[in-house]
């Protein structure tokens, strides 16, 4: 029987794409990441496009499962991203350190791997920065004093690529996945605590290259996410995020914290947390948050994409 999905994908468009075949291949090994790893193609060292391909469609048998595919990144200019995150010195994060999944979340290992940032991607992240700076203050404006059930925010499972913001091909990057990925509203920035780095990354974010883009509480890099939003087709975004200190976060919560600047402030979404969906009449159990449902993001040419 062929393989399902609670991620099966859902078309924003009514009419065919059209890619070139490298592209659509390149989508589909992405999402065959991490899956079904006891599946082996018997290849030789030399073949013909079709003939390895129908290797790998012989291998796979009946097995299947869904895969996005998005439209190809242009490259762009490097310099142009330079500018855009040398403003980003502002620590961000959250008191929180609850967590619950939203309902028919997926599994982590269902999410393929996120897409690199393209160089034009990062251009347009880094004039974002430049137009629109975060202002310098405090993370931690407000210490409200909540019950346990107020302090409960939505956890949604995805994979991080982190680069540094003027990285090149040849230098390290390193990622991360994780199912606790906090949403937080009152995050100005998105956060990543340093303990989640491979020692290579940490010792590479520590290099003087880095200086423009740190501060007292973080350095700041650019990231290729991949989330799942319950059971809707999986988001992709280009992002930018501080990593942290461990000890710099309240309750010191380690983990993946998004917050408002390049993340939340570009995704249209409604929230339906547990306590109305039960107001509603439906059935939830007290171990899940409720659902996010997105209606579209904008992504960094400033494109409303639907979802």
């Amino acid at each position: 029987m062929a393989a399902t999905s609670p991620l099966a994908s859902k078309t924003s468009t009514s009419h065919p794409l059209s890619f070139p075949p490298s592209h659509v291949l390149r989508a589909v090994a992405t999402s065959m990441n991490w899956r079904d790893r006891d599946i082996v193609v018997n290849v030789e060292r030399e073949m013909t496009w079709r003939s390895a391909t129908a290797a790998v469609l012989d291998a796979l048998g009946d097995r299947d499962g869904p895969v996005h595919i998005s439209a190809p990144r242009l490259r762009g200019a490097k310099e142009y991203i330079k500018r855009l995150a040398l403003e980003q010195v502002t620590p961000s994060g959250s008191g929180n350190i609850h967590g619950l999944p939203l309902r028919n979340a997926p599994d982590l290992a269902s999410l393929p791997h996120p897409k690199p940032t393209s160089m034009s991607a990062r251009a347009k992240l880094k004039e974002t920065l430049r137009r629109e700076p975060i202002p310098d203050r405090e993370p931690y404006l407000l210490r409200i004093t909540a019950t346990a059930e107020d302090r409960w925010l939505p956890s949604i499972p995805g994979t991080v690529e982190i680069t540094g913001v003027d990285s090149v091909t040849d230098d390290p990057q390193t990622t991360i996945s994780r199912s606790d990925i906090l949403i937080d509203t009152g995050a100005h920035v998105s956060t990543i605590t340093d303990d989640l780095l491979d020692d290579t990354f940490r010792e590479y974010l520590s290099d003087s290259i880095h200086d423009p883009y740190r501060s007292s509480t973080g350095v700041t890099v650019q990231v290729a996410c991949i989330f799942a939003l319950g059971d809707q087709p999986a988001l992709e975004m280009d992002c930018i995020f501080q990593v942290v200190p461990l000890d710099s976060v309240p309750n010191q919560r380690s983990g993946i914290i998004l917050g408002q600047n390049s993340v939340i402030d570009s995704i249209e979404y409604s929230s339906r947390p547990r306590k109305t969906l039960i107001a509603r009449g439906e059935k939830v159990l007290d171990t899940v948050w409720g659902d996010i449902v997105v209606d579209g993001y904008v992504n960094v040419d400033g494109d409303y994409v639907t979802i």
